[in-house]
Protein backbone atom coordinates (compact mmCIF):
# COMPACT_ATOMS: atom_id res chain seq x y z
CA UNK A 1 0.00 0.00 0.00
CA UNK A 2 1.09 3.65 -0.54
CA UNK A 3 2.10 5.18 2.59
CA UNK A 4 1.18 9.03 3.75
CA UNK A 5 2.92 11.84 5.79
CA UNK A 6 2.30 14.81 7.45
CA UNK A 7 3.03 18.57 6.72
CA UNK A 8 6.51 20.03 6.57
CA UNK A 9 6.74 23.10 8.80
CA UNK A 10 5.35 26.10 7.74
CA UNK A 11 6.72 29.63 8.15
CA UNK A 12 4.60 30.46 10.55
CA UNK A 13 6.03 27.13 12.57
CA UNK A 14 9.67 28.15 11.56
CA UNK A 15 9.16 31.89 12.96
CA UNK A 16 7.85 30.33 16.14
CA UNK A 17 11.33 27.80 16.11
CA UNK A 18 13.31 31.30 15.78
CA UNK A 19 11.74 32.50 18.72
CA UNK A 20 11.91 29.41 20.99
CA UNK A 21 15.46 28.76 20.10
CA UNK A 22 18.38 31.13 21.81
CA UNK A 23 22.46 31.47 21.40
CA UNK A 24 24.53 29.12 19.69
CA UNK A 25 21.72 26.83 18.60
CA UNK A 26 19.84 29.57 17.42
CA UNK A 27 23.03 30.35 15.31
CA UNK A 28 23.10 26.83 13.95
CA UNK A 29 19.37 26.07 13.10
CA UNK A 30 19.38 29.95 11.31
CA UNK A 31 22.83 28.72 9.52
CA UNK A 32 21.37 25.20 8.45
CA UNK A 33 18.36 26.93 6.98
CA UNK A 34 19.31 29.68 5.20
CA UNK A 35 18.01 30.81 2.21
CA UNK A 36 21.21 32.11 0.29
CA UNK A 37 23.14 28.19 -0.44
CA UNK A 38 26.91 30.36 0.50
CA UNK A 39 25.12 30.99 4.25
CA UNK A 40 24.76 26.99 5.03
CA UNK A 41 26.98 24.62 5.75
CA UNK A 42 28.80 23.43 3.43
CA UNK A 43 28.20 19.60 3.69
CA UNK A 44 26.75 17.54 6.34
CA UNK A 45 29.68 16.96 7.64
CA UNK A 46 30.15 20.51 8.41
CA UNK A 47 26.96 20.50 10.04
CA UNK A 48 27.92 17.44 12.15
CA UNK A 49 30.95 18.75 13.31
CA UNK A 50 28.95 22.15 14.02
CA UNK A 51 27.06 20.17 16.55
CA UNK A 52 29.95 18.30 17.89
CA UNK A 53 30.86 21.14 19.05
CA UNK A 54 28.39 22.96 20.51
CA UNK A 55 27.64 19.50 22.82
CA UNK A 56 30.90 19.94 23.88
CA UNK A 57 30.49 23.59 24.70
CA UNK A 58 33.63 24.63 22.38
CA UNK A 59 33.21 27.71 20.37
CA UNK A 60 30.71 27.25 16.89
CA UNK A 61 32.37 28.20 13.90
CA UNK A 62 28.81 29.81 12.69
CA UNK A 63 29.29 32.81 15.84
CA UNK A 64 31.79 36.00 15.11
CA UNK A 65 34.55 35.17 18.07
CA UNK A 66 34.88 37.88 20.68
CA UNK A 67 37.14 37.68 23.73
CA UNK A 68 34.55 37.25 25.88
CA UNK A 69 32.54 34.74 24.13
CA UNK A 70 35.09 32.22 23.96
CA UNK A 71 35.95 32.83 27.60
CA UNK A 72 31.92 32.39 28.40
CA UNK A 73 32.61 29.25 26.47
CA UNK A 74 35.80 28.03 28.43
CA UNK A 75 34.13 28.49 31.86
CA UNK A 76 30.87 26.21 30.62
CA UNK A 77 33.15 23.11 29.54
CA UNK A 78 35.16 23.23 32.75
CA UNK A 79 31.84 23.96 35.08
CA UNK A 80 33.95 21.42 37.39
CA UNK A 81 36.94 23.02 37.40
CA UNK A 82 36.76 26.29 38.36
CA UNK A 83 33.95 25.00 40.73
CA UNK A 84 36.87 23.38 42.18
CA UNK A 85 39.16 26.63 42.21
CA UNK A 86 36.63 28.58 44.02
CA UNK A 87 35.88 25.68 46.39
CA UNK A 88 40.05 25.79 47.13
CA UNK A 89 39.85 29.59 47.86
CA UNK A 90 36.28 29.42 49.95
CA UNK A 91 36.50 26.02 51.50
CA UNK A 92 37.51 27.31 55.16
CA UNK A 93 34.37 29.39 55.14
CA UNK A 94 31.30 28.21 53.17
CA UNK A 95 31.74 24.13 53.12
CA UNK A 96 28.12 24.10 53.32
CA UNK A 97 26.93 26.68 50.88
CA UNK A 98 29.29 24.73 48.70
CA UNK A 99 27.44 21.30 49.13
CA UNK A 100 24.18 22.92 47.89
CA UNK A 101 25.29 24.88 45.42
CA UNK A 102 27.41 21.29 43.67
CA UNK A 103 23.90 20.03 43.75
CA UNK A 104 21.99 22.58 42.43
CA UNK A 105 25.40 22.85 39.38
CA UNK A 106 24.30 19.07 38.64
CA UNK A 107 20.43 19.06 38.97
CA UNK A 108 21.01 22.77 36.74
CA UNK A 109 23.63 20.51 34.04
CA UNK A 110 20.45 17.58 34.12
CA UNK A 111 17.62 20.17 33.41
CA UNK A 112 20.77 21.71 29.91
CA UNK A 113 21.40 18.16 28.97
CA UNK A 114 17.69 17.36 28.42
CA UNK A 115 16.69 21.06 26.92
CA UNK A 116 19.57 20.16 24.37
CA UNK A 117 18.86 16.70 23.82
CA UNK A 118 14.76 18.11 23.45
CA UNK A 119 15.93 21.08 21.14
CA UNK A 120 17.86 18.91 18.74
CA UNK A 121 15.00 16.37 18.74
CA UNK A 122 12.38 18.37 17.99
CA UNK A 123 13.21 21.84 16.92
CA UNK A 124 16.62 21.72 14.82
CA UNK A 125 15.50 18.35 13.58
CA UNK A 126 12.02 20.01 11.95
CA UNK A 127 13.83 23.01 10.75
CA UNK A 128 16.27 20.64 9.18
CA UNK A 129 14.01 18.56 7.42
CA UNK A 130 12.31 19.97 4.62
CA UNK A 131 15.89 20.95 3.01
CA UNK A 132 16.94 18.84 0.00
CA UNK A 133 18.84 15.73 0.67
CA UNK A 134 18.57 16.29 4.60
CA UNK A 135 18.17 12.70 5.11
CA UNK A 136 21.56 11.78 6.40
CA UNK A 137 21.50 15.47 8.84
CA UNK A 138 18.51 14.55 10.29
CA UNK A 139 19.32 11.23 11.34
CA UNK A 140 22.65 12.31 12.72
CA UNK A 141 21.25 14.89 14.73
CA UNK A 142 18.42 12.27 16.08
CA UNK A 143 21.29 9.99 16.82
CA UNK A 144 23.03 12.46 18.89
CA UNK A 145 19.99 13.30 20.78
CA UNK A 146 19.17 9.63 21.44
CA UNK A 147 22.46 9.39 23.00
CA UNK A 148 22.07 12.32 25.41
CA UNK A 149 17.98 11.05 26.20
CA UNK A 150 19.49 7.36 27.03
CA UNK A 151 21.50 8.55 29.37
CA UNK A 152 19.19 10.78 30.81
CA UNK A 153 16.94 8.10 31.18
CA UNK A 154 19.32 5.90 33.53
CA UNK A 155 19.34 9.33 35.50
CA UNK A 156 17.40 8.88 39.00
CA UNK A 157 15.81 12.39 38.37
CA UNK A 158 14.60 10.77 35.12
CA UNK A 159 10.66 11.28 34.92
CA UNK A 160 8.03 9.83 32.68
CA UNK A 161 8.47 12.99 30.01
CA UNK A 162 12.01 11.88 29.35
CA UNK A 163 11.13 8.06 28.62
CA UNK A 164 8.30 9.76 26.48
CA UNK A 165 11.04 11.36 24.97
CA UNK A 166 13.24 8.38 24.39
CA UNK A 167 10.12 6.60 22.67
CA UNK A 168 9.28 9.37 20.36
CA UNK A 169 12.83 9.89 19.34
CA UNK A 170 13.09 6.02 18.44
CA UNK A 171 9.97 6.55 16.38
CA UNK A 172 11.44 9.32 14.19
CA UNK A 173 14.67 7.40 13.86
CA UNK A 174 12.27 4.84 12.17
CA UNK A 175 11.13 7.01 9.69
CA UNK A 176 14.21 8.46 8.96
CA UNK A 177 15.37 5.03 8.43
CA UNK A 178 12.63 3.42 6.36
CA UNK A 179 9.42 5.00 6.85
CA UNK A 180 8.35 8.85 6.20
CA UNK A 181 5.97 6.58 3.74
CA UNK A 182 4.38 9.53 1.85
CA UNK A 183 7.64 11.17 1.31
CA UNK A 184 10.69 9.62 1.69
CA UNK A 185 12.77 7.53 3.44
CA UNK A 186 16.25 5.44 3.26
CA UNK A 187 14.43 2.64 2.90
CA UNK A 188 16.34 0.77 5.42
CA UNK A 189 13.20 -1.49 6.64
CA UNK A 190 14.63 -3.89 9.03
CA UNK A 191 16.89 -1.20 11.37
CA UNK A 192 13.13 0.66 10.93
CA UNK A 193 11.52 -2.20 12.13
CA UNK A 194 13.93 -2.34 15.02
CA UNK A 195 14.08 1.14 16.39
CA UNK A 196 10.60 0.91 16.05
CA UNK A 197 10.26 -2.15 18.57
CA UNK A 198 12.87 -0.08 20.80
CA UNK A 199 10.37 2.75 20.81
CA UNK A 200 7.59 0.14 22.11
CA UNK A 201 9.69 -0.98 24.54
CA UNK A 202 10.65 2.31 26.27
CA UNK A 203 7.00 3.13 25.93
CA UNK A 204 5.72 -0.17 27.42
CA UNK A 205 8.17 0.66 30.42
CA UNK A 206 6.97 4.22 31.01
CA UNK A 207 3.29 2.27 31.16
CA UNK A 208 4.15 -0.01 33.84
CA UNK A 209 5.57 2.50 35.89
CA UNK A 210 2.57 4.62 35.64
CA UNK A 211 -0.37 2.45 34.01
CA UNK A 212 -2.78 4.96 34.07
CA UNK A 213 -1.02 7.61 32.82
CA UNK A 214 -2.63 8.91 29.37
CA UNK A 215 1.02 10.01 27.98
CA UNK A 216 2.49 7.09 28.29
CA UNK A 217 -0.70 4.76 26.83
CA UNK A 218 -0.60 7.24 23.81
CA UNK A 219 2.89 6.80 23.56
CA UNK A 220 2.72 3.14 23.34
CA UNK A 221 -0.39 3.50 20.95
CA UNK A 222 1.78 5.91 18.98
CA UNK A 223 4.63 3.20 18.90
CA UNK A 224 2.39 0.13 18.35
CA UNK A 225 0.81 2.42 15.35
CA UNK A 226 4.63 2.50 14.31
CA UNK A 227 4.70 -1.21 14.34
CA UNK A 228 2.47 -2.21 12.54
CA UNK A 229 3.03 -0.08 9.67
CA UNK A 230 6.75 -1.43 10.02
CA UNK A 231 6.26 -4.80 10.07
CA UNK A 232 3.61 -4.42 6.93
CA UNK A 233 6.24 -3.07 4.57
CA UNK A 234 8.65 -6.96 5.81
CA UNK A 235 5.30 -8.75 4.87
CA UNK A 236 4.62 -9.63 8.13
CA UNK A 237 0.89 -9.35 8.48
CA UNK A 238 0.45 -11.42 11.47
CA UNK A 239 3.12 -8.82 13.62
CA UNK A 240 1.25 -6.58 11.87
CA UNK A 241 -2.22 -7.08 12.80
CA UNK A 242 -1.03 -7.77 16.61
CA UNK A 243 0.22 -4.72 16.81
CA UNK A 244 -2.23 -2.49 15.20
CA UNK A 245 -5.14 -3.95 16.88
CA UNK A 246 -3.44 -3.11 20.28
CA UNK A 247 -2.86 -0.01 19.13
CA UNK A 248 -6.60 0.60 18.29
CA UNK A 249 -7.28 -0.75 21.94
CA UNK A 250 -5.63 1.46 23.62
CA UNK A 251 -6.41 4.21 21.79
CA UNK A 252 -10.40 3.06 21.90
CA UNK A 253 -10.15 3.32 25.63
CA UNK A 254 -8.21 7.08 26.05
CA UNK A 255 -11.36 8.10 23.40
CA UNK A 256 -13.33 6.96 25.91
CA UNK A 257 -12.26 8.37 28.88
CA UNK A 258 -11.35 11.44 27.03
CA UNK A 259 -14.02 12.14 24.76
CA UNK A 260 -13.60 16.04 24.61
CA UNK A 261 -10.12 15.47 23.45
CA UNK A 262 -10.40 15.23 19.54
CA UNK A 263 -6.54 14.00 19.41
CA UNK A 264 -7.45 10.69 21.09
CA UNK A 265 -10.52 10.02 18.07
CA UNK A 266 -7.63 10.86 16.30
CA UNK A 267 -5.53 8.70 17.02
CA UNK A 268 -7.88 5.67 17.26
CA UNK A 269 -8.43 6.80 13.59
CA UNK A 270 -4.73 6.31 12.51
CA UNK A 271 -4.57 3.32 14.49
CA UNK A 272 -7.59 1.61 12.54
CA UNK A 273 -6.55 2.99 8.84
CA UNK A 274 -3.06 1.14 9.40
CA UNK A 275 -4.75 -1.68 11.17
CA UNK A 276 -7.11 -2.10 8.15
CA UNK A 277 -4.47 -2.24 5.45
CA UNK A 278 -2.63 -5.42 7.24
CA UNK A 279 -6.19 -7.08 7.64
CA UNK A 280 -7.43 -6.21 4.09
CA UNK A 281 -4.15 -7.40 2.49
CA UNK A 282 -4.04 -10.72 4.74
CA UNK A 283 -6.42 -12.56 6.12
CA UNK A 284 -10.13 -10.83 5.58
CA UNK A 285 -10.76 -8.37 2.84
CA UNK A 286 -14.13 -7.81 4.44
CA UNK A 287 -12.94 -7.29 8.14
CA UNK A 288 -9.92 -4.78 6.43
CA UNK A 289 -12.56 -3.23 4.14
CA UNK A 290 -15.03 -2.56 7.19
CA UNK A 291 -12.23 -0.80 9.45
CA UNK A 292 -11.32 1.27 6.58
CA UNK A 293 -14.94 2.42 6.74
CA UNK A 294 -14.46 2.80 10.63
CA UNK A 295 -11.73 4.97 10.17
CA UNK A 296 -13.00 7.19 7.27
CA UNK A 297 -16.45 7.83 9.47
CA UNK A 298 -13.69 8.63 12.53
CA UNK A 299 -11.80 10.97 10.16
CA UNK A 300 -14.76 12.74 8.60
CA UNK A 301 -16.74 13.82 12.18
CA UNK A 302 -13.30 15.42 13.05
CA UNK A 303 -13.42 17.27 9.89
CA UNK A 304 -16.87 17.99 10.56
CA UNK A 305 -15.75 19.92 13.59
CA UNK A 306 -12.67 21.88 12.37
CA UNK A 307 -12.61 21.85 8.17
CA UNK A 308 -10.09 24.27 7.70
CA UNK A 309 -7.77 21.88 10.19
CA UNK A 310 -4.56 20.84 8.12
CA UNK A 311 -4.29 18.20 10.20
CA UNK A 312 -8.05 17.25 9.85
CA UNK A 313 -8.05 17.65 6.14
CA UNK A 314 -4.81 15.64 6.38
CA UNK A 315 -6.30 12.88 8.26
CA UNK A 316 -10.08 12.45 5.90
CA UNK A 317 -7.79 12.70 2.73
CA UNK A 318 -5.35 9.68 4.01
CA UNK A 319 -8.42 7.74 5.28
CA UNK A 320 -10.26 9.00 2.05
CA UNK A 321 -7.86 7.42 -0.11
CA UNK A 322 -7.12 4.15 1.51
CA UNK A 323 -10.97 3.51 1.36
CA UNK A 324 -10.96 4.00 -2.06
CA UNK A 325 -8.60 1.86 -2.70
CA UNK A 326 -9.49 -1.16 -1.16
CA UNK A 327 -13.19 -0.66 -2.89
CA UNK A 328 -10.93 -0.76 -6.25
CA UNK A 329 -9.71 -4.28 -4.82
CA UNK A 330 -13.00 -5.54 -4.15
CA UNK A 331 -14.06 -4.64 -7.22
CA UNK A 332 -16.55 -1.72 -6.65
CA UNK A 333 -14.77 0.77 -9.03
CA UNK A 334 -17.66 3.22 -8.87
CA UNK A 335 -17.37 3.72 -5.44
CA UNK A 336 -13.77 3.54 -5.53
CA UNK A 337 -13.53 6.38 -8.53
CA UNK A 338 -15.64 8.58 -6.27
CA UNK A 339 -14.19 8.11 -3.09
CA UNK A 340 -10.13 8.89 -4.63
CA UNK A 341 -11.55 12.05 -6.71
CA UNK A 342 -12.77 13.12 -2.79
CA UNK A 343 -9.27 12.47 -1.51
CA UNK A 344 -7.36 13.83 -4.34
CA UNK A 345 -9.49 17.34 -4.05
CA UNK A 346 -8.71 17.64 -0.33
CA UNK A 347 -5.00 17.08 -1.30
CA UNK A 348 -5.59 19.94 -4.44
CA UNK A 349 -5.82 21.96 -1.90
CA UNK A 350 -3.46 21.37 0.38
CA UNK A 351 -1.00 20.99 -2.66
CA UNK A 352 -2.42 24.79 -3.61
CA UNK A 353 -0.87 26.00 0.07
CA UNK A 354 2.06 23.68 0.69
CA UNK A 355 2.94 22.03 -2.14
CA UNK A 356 6.11 20.09 -0.41
CA UNK A 357 3.93 18.35 2.44
CA UNK A 358 1.39 17.41 -0.07
CA UNK A 359 2.87 16.44 -3.81
CA UNK A 360 3.23 12.69 -2.92
CA UNK A 361 0.23 12.81 -1.66
CA UNK A 362 -1.70 14.37 -5.01
CA UNK A 363 0.94 11.53 -6.59
CA UNK A 364 -0.87 8.57 -4.79
CA UNK A 365 -4.01 9.86 -5.15
CA UNK A 366 -3.63 9.85 -9.23
CA UNK A 367 -2.15 6.51 -9.23
CA UNK A 368 -4.67 4.39 -7.45
CA UNK A 369 -7.42 6.64 -9.26
CA UNK A 370 -5.56 5.96 -12.46
CA UNK A 371 -5.99 2.48 -11.90
CA UNK A 372 -9.66 2.34 -10.77
CA UNK A 373 -9.88 3.81 -14.16
CA UNK A 374 -8.13 0.95 -16.45
CA UNK A 375 -10.21 -1.68 -14.46
CA UNK A 376 -13.34 0.66 -15.63
CA UNK A 377 -11.64 0.34 -19.32
CA UNK A 378 -11.14 3.93 -19.43
CA UNK A 379 -7.70 3.38 -20.67
CA UNK A 380 -7.26 6.80 -22.66
CA UNK A 381 -7.75 9.06 -19.29
CA UNK A 382 -5.04 6.72 -17.95
CA UNK A 383 -1.60 7.70 -19.35
CA UNK A 384 -2.08 11.94 -18.56
CA UNK A 385 -2.99 10.89 -15.21
CA UNK A 386 0.34 8.94 -14.79
CA UNK A 387 2.50 11.50 -16.27
CA UNK A 388 1.30 13.87 -13.84
CA UNK A 389 2.23 11.10 -11.02
CA UNK A 390 6.18 10.37 -12.63
CA UNK A 391 6.61 14.42 -12.70
CA UNK A 392 5.44 14.77 -8.80
CA UNK A 393 7.07 11.61 -7.94
CA UNK A 394 10.23 12.80 -9.70
CA UNK A 395 10.08 16.28 -7.91
CA UNK A 396 9.65 14.22 -4.46
CA UNK A 397 13.08 11.55 -5.48
CA UNK A 398 15.06 14.66 -6.47
CA UNK A 399 14.89 16.78 -3.09
CA UNK A 400 15.82 13.41 -1.22
CA UNK A 401 18.27 11.52 -3.87
CA UNK A 402 19.84 8.84 -0.87
CA UNK A 403 15.94 8.36 -0.21
CA UNK A 404 15.71 4.48 -1.58
CA UNK A 405 11.85 5.01 -0.85
CA UNK A 406 11.70 7.78 -3.06
CA UNK A 407 13.19 5.95 -5.70
CA UNK A 408 10.96 3.03 -5.12
CA UNK A 409 7.66 5.14 -6.16
CA UNK A 410 9.53 6.65 -8.74
CA UNK A 411 10.33 3.07 -10.38
CA UNK A 412 6.45 1.71 -9.91
CA UNK A 413 4.62 5.19 -11.58
CA UNK A 414 6.92 4.50 -14.31
CA UNK A 415 6.41 1.10 -14.68
CA UNK A 416 2.36 1.43 -14.16
CA UNK A 417 2.77 4.33 -17.40
CA UNK A 418 4.72 1.51 -19.67
CA UNK A 419 1.45 -0.85 -18.73
CA UNK A 420 -1.10 2.34 -19.56
CA UNK A 421 0.90 2.60 -23.05
CA UNK A 422 0.49 -1.02 -24.10
CA UNK A 423 -3.60 -0.95 -22.79
CA UNK A 424 -3.62 2.56 -24.35
CA UNK A 425 -2.67 0.78 -27.99
CA UNK A 426 1.23 2.23 -27.84
CA UNK A 427 3.42 -0.89 -27.21
CA UNK A 428 6.61 1.31 -28.54
CA UNK A 429 6.20 4.13 -25.94
CA UNK A 430 6.43 1.59 -22.78
CA UNK A 431 9.54 0.52 -23.56
CA UNK A 432 11.17 3.21 -22.54
CA UNK A 433 9.39 3.80 -18.52
CA UNK A 434 9.63 -0.06 -18.15
CA UNK A 435 13.27 -0.35 -19.03
CA UNK A 436 13.95 2.99 -16.83
CA UNK A 437 11.10 1.45 -13.98
CA UNK A 438 13.07 -1.65 -14.10
CA UNK A 439 16.80 -0.53 -13.36
CA UNK A 440 15.33 2.07 -10.59
CA UNK A 441 13.55 -1.12 -9.07
CA UNK A 442 16.37 -3.53 -8.96
CA UNK A 443 18.66 -1.26 -7.71
CA UNK A 444 15.89 -0.61 -4.83
CA UNK A 445 15.47 -4.16 -4.31
CA UNK A 446 18.88 -4.83 -4.56
CA UNK A 447 19.59 -2.62 -1.45
CA UNK A 448 16.59 -3.88 0.63
CA UNK A 449 15.81 -7.01 -0.09
CA UNK A 450 13.37 -7.90 2.84
CA UNK A 451 11.38 -4.91 2.15
CA UNK A 452 8.03 -6.66 0.65
CA UNK A 453 6.70 -3.51 -1.39
CA UNK A 454 10.34 -3.43 -3.31
CA UNK A 455 10.36 -7.20 -4.53
CA UNK A 456 7.15 -6.83 -5.54
CA UNK A 457 7.06 -3.96 -7.47
CA UNK A 458 10.43 -5.17 -8.98
CA UNK A 459 8.69 -8.23 -9.93
CA UNK A 460 5.94 -6.71 -11.66
CA UNK A 461 8.66 -4.84 -13.78
CA UNK A 462 10.03 -7.81 -15.10
CA UNK A 463 6.81 -9.19 -15.88
CA UNK A 464 5.65 -5.50 -17.51
CA UNK A 465 8.67 -5.50 -19.58
CA UNK A 466 8.87 -8.71 -20.51
CA UNK A 467 5.45 -8.63 -22.05
CA UNK A 468 6.17 -5.51 -24.30
CA UNK A 469 9.75 -5.89 -25.44
CA UNK A 470 8.85 -8.76 -28.23
CA UNK A 471 6.87 -5.92 -29.87
CA UNK A 472 10.20 -4.04 -30.63
CA UNK A 473 11.73 -7.47 -31.91
CA UNK A 474 13.78 -7.67 -28.95
CA UNK A 475 12.03 -11.49 -27.77
CA UNK A 476 15.27 -12.91 -26.29
CA UNK A 477 15.36 -9.95 -23.87
CA UNK A 478 11.70 -10.30 -22.73
CA UNK A 479 12.37 -14.34 -22.55
CA UNK A 480 15.07 -13.86 -20.32
CA UNK A 481 13.35 -11.02 -18.03
CA UNK A 482 10.26 -13.71 -18.07
CA UNK A 483 12.28 -16.44 -16.89
CA UNK A 484 13.77 -14.04 -14.24
CA UNK A 485 10.45 -13.35 -13.37
CA UNK A 486 9.17 -17.12 -12.76
CA UNK A 487 11.97 -17.70 -10.63
CA UNK A 488 11.87 -14.87 -8.88
CA UNK A 489 8.36 -15.45 -7.64
CA UNK A 490 8.83 -19.24 -7.48
CA UNK A 491 11.78 -18.34 -4.58
CA UNK A 492 9.21 -16.02 -2.80
CA UNK A 493 6.24 -18.98 -2.38
CA UNK A 494 3.36 -16.48 -3.54
CA UNK A 495 4.95 -14.06 -0.85
CA UNK A 496 4.65 -11.08 -2.95
CA UNK A 497 1.22 -9.88 -2.19
CA UNK A 498 -1.94 -8.59 -3.52
CA UNK A 499 -2.26 -8.87 -7.70
CA UNK A 500 1.32 -11.03 -7.53
CA UNK A 501 -0.93 -14.63 -8.71
CA UNK A 502 -1.91 -12.75 -12.15
CA UNK A 503 1.09 -11.52 -12.88
CA UNK A 504 3.15 -14.74 -12.44
CA UNK A 505 0.62 -16.93 -14.30
CA UNK A 506 1.05 -13.91 -17.27
CA UNK A 507 5.41 -14.68 -16.81
CA UNK A 508 4.83 -18.11 -17.35
CA UNK A 509 2.41 -18.07 -20.06
CA UNK A 510 5.23 -15.44 -21.92
CA UNK A 511 8.23 -18.23 -20.73
CA UNK A 512 6.29 -21.36 -22.18
CA UNK A 513 5.71 -19.05 -25.38
CA UNK A 514 9.09 -18.59 -25.49
CA UNK A 515 10.40 -22.59 -25.31
CA UNK A 516 7.78 -23.12 -28.02
CA UNK A 517 8.86 -21.09 -30.49
CA UNK A 518 12.57 -21.93 -29.87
Amino acid sequence: MLGRDGPSPTSAERARLARILRGDLDTIVVTATALEPARRYASVTALSDEIDRYLAGRPIVARAESVGYRVRKFVARNRLAVAATAVAVLALVATSAIAVRQAQVATMRFEQVRDLARSLMFELHDAVAPLPDSLDARRLIVDRSLTYLDALAADARAGEDIQLDVSRGYLRLASILGGDLGNSGLGQTGEALARTLQAVGVARGAVAARPRSPAARQALSDALEAAAEAHDLRGDSAAAIAAGEEAMQIAGALRAEFPADSAYAASLASATRKTAVAVFYGPSQSRGLSLFHRAADLEQALFRDAPDDPARQLGLSAATHFLGVALGESGDYRAAEARLREALRLDERRYAREPESARADVADDLLQLSQVLARMKRRDEVPVLLERVVALRREVAAAQPRSNLAALRVGSALDRLALAMVQAGLPQKAIEPGREALAILERVWDADQQNASAAREYFFAMVDLSGVLPADRASAEGCELARRAVAFADARSGALGPNSDVQLRRARRLADQCRQSR
